[in-house]
């Protein structure tokens, strides 16, 4: 193992990642309804879109660095596209 992330916002039983080219790794994090932003290292960055902005508690996430977009699947099998500016 070379990093390993322990979310500080609570309990996680279900979380999934998307990665870009530059090891950021973005995290659907369902138990607490929102998608965060991890440096390279796996430290938290920030809490990128909160419970307010998903339809749904976020099931599965992908990243399409190309265009800046990052689309979650939700629990009841809906999608949404976000678009993603990095600062």
């Amino acid at each position: 193992m070379l990093r390993q992330f322990s979310s500080p916002l609570g309990e996680n039983q279900d979380l999934h990642v998307a990665v870009d080219s530059h090891g950021n790794a973005f995290v659907a994090d369902f138990d607490n309804h929102h998608i965060l932003l991890l440096d390279a290292d796996l430290s938290l960055r920030r809490v990128i879109i909160y419970e307010h902005r998903l339809n749904d508690k976020p099931r599965r996430l992908c990243y399409r660095e190309q265009s800046g977009q990052l689309m979650t699947a939700s629990e009841y099998g809906g999608v949404t596209v976000f678009e993603v500016l990095f600062r």
